[in-house]
Formats: structure tokens, sequence, C-alpha cells
């Protein structure tokens, strides 16, 4: 007799609070006239998923998608594990797209190389 256990994986969500506006200010929807925000990313063991913003100490506004590439907000994260996990998903990031890079030199079809490519936002930086 076998037992398996499947095991759900449960995203994390980490908060980055009292963001300066210059950090997501080309990115943002609309103009708050706020100077700082609360940032919240959710990570999962494969990605980095949704990051979503609203303006500090706004308890009542929710929370807005904001299409931002994570690496650019490394530099305002605080918690040790927030930052570790942002460095493991640059690294995981990085090892793909050589991998990828890797195949196209190889000769894999199109059709192939678009199964295996994962979609990011890319920021101009």
């Amino acid at each position: 007799m076998r037992i398996i256990i499947l095991c759900e994986v449960i995203p994390l969500k980490y908060l980055i609070s009292k963001l300066p506006l210059q950090a997501i200010q080309q990115y943002i929807t609309q103009e708050t006239g706020m100077d700082f925000f609360d940032v919240i990313l959710t990570i999962n063991a494969e990605e980095v998923g949704t990051i979503l913003y609203r303006p500090l100490g706004e308890s009542d506004h929710a929370f807005e998608e904001l299409d931002i590439w994570y690496g650019s907000l490394l530099d305002y994260a605080n918690d040790y594990d927030l930052k570790k996990m942002m460095l493991i998903h640059l690294i995981n990031d990085t090892r793909r797209e050589i991998e990828t890079y890797e195949e196209q030199l190889l000769g894999l079809t199109e059709a192939e190389l678009a199964k295996r490519w994962i979609h990011r936002r890319l920021t101009p930086n």
C-alpha cells in the first residue's frame, strides 16, 4: 500500500512599507499626491507573482496592481527573508534565461522555445 501526500504550496506575501514615490512613480496608474506607499509582493516557490501597492496609511484604499519588475524593488527590501527570496528568484530567472538562450543556439524550433519561455514583465532598466 502506498500513501501519497499532496502538498499545496501557499504563496508568501511580503510588505514593503514606506516605499518612496520615486521608486514606482512611472508605474502607478493615477496621481495620488502621496510621497510614500505600501507594496505587497506575492512570492511562491517558482516565481514572484502579483505586486500590489497603495498609498501609505490609506487602509481604506484598496491595493492596486503594479506593473513593475520585482528586481527594481530589491533596494527597498529591509527584511532579510524577503531580500533572500528576491535574490534567489533573480538567480533562478537568470539561469532559466541562459538555458533558453543556449537552447536557441542549439536549434530548437520557435514552437518548442515558446513552450519553455516564461513570460516576465520587464522594465526599461
